[in-house]
């Protein structure tokens, strides 16, 4: 069997802070066909690489060492079907409507291959970009997340490098949250470590309540450690419906 998919997300600025705020910006927009083959889909959509984000589970000050886009454009990708619990993603991201002496006609590539099993997930990404054809414009990204779900807890940890012009970053995150009826408690501490640049570590907690179905009210306080910078903390209150 083949079966057709189309997925569609969109929304503006409703604060009207920009002069943009009328307009409405696509942030999923893509179509596919799926099977015992696996699934192909061309649009703007999730970038695989995600998947190894297994930290970012929170809100506002959640994933925010994070290195990629957290979605594509001018994309095409292909999934796996599941071989043992594993399946594999390749996505390419083309130029778009760039000019051709400026942009590469292949922007990026992004490789993800993972699985679960049991209460286990562990997911490995790699992703190659180079948008222009200026020098240094290269990026090279890896990412490994692994996973702990069972018994009101969920554990996630994810290491990610970048390497963009001879420039290192490290990315180590560690997100829990441990669910009491409709309340979910929430830990995570990062660290983003840049070769001769700013050393950060960021610790969070936050506590969040069920209100009914999809939604839910949460407090988050977290605490930024810069090297260079100014230390800051950060609160946040909010509401907000998952889909």
């Amino acid at each position: 069997n083949i079966e057709m998919s189309f997925g569609e997300e969109s929304g503006r600025d409703s604060d009207g802070s920009t002069d943009d705020s009328t307009i409405l910006s696509f942030r999923q927009m893509h179509a596919g066909v799926r099977g015992d083959f696996g699934e192909m889909k061309i649009g703007r959509f999730t970038n695989p690489f995600v998947a190894t984000y297994t930290h970012d589970i929170f809100e506002h000050n959640s994933g925010v060492f994070e290195q990629t886009a957290f979605r594509i454009g001018d994309a095409i990708s292909y999934t796996t079907p599941k071989f043992g619990g594993l399946d594999a993603t390749l996505a390419i991201i083309g130029e778009g409507e760039g000019d051709d002496a400026t942009f590469e006609d292949v922007d990026a590539v992004v490789a993800r291959i993972g699985g679960t099993f049991g209460a286990i997930t562990a997911q490995v990404a790699y992703m190659d970009s180079e948008y222009t054809q200026a020098a240094g414009g290269d990026k090279e990204h890896t990412s490994v997340g692994l996973a702990y779900d069972a018994n009101n807890l969920y554990l996630g940890l994810n290491f990610e490098t970048e390497d963009a012009a001879g420039t290192d970053t490290d990315v180590v995150e560690f997100a829990a949250r441990y669910t009491v009826g409709k309340t979910n408690f929430g830990f995570a501490h990062g660290s983003e470590d840049i070769s001769g640049g700013e050393d950060t570590e960021r610790t969070m907690v936050g506590v969040y309540q069920n209100l009914g179905g999809s939604a839910d009210a949460y407090v988050e306080l977290a605490s930024f450690d810069r090297k260079i910078a100014d230390d800051s903390n950060r609160v946040t209150i909010g509401y907000r419906v998952q889909f």
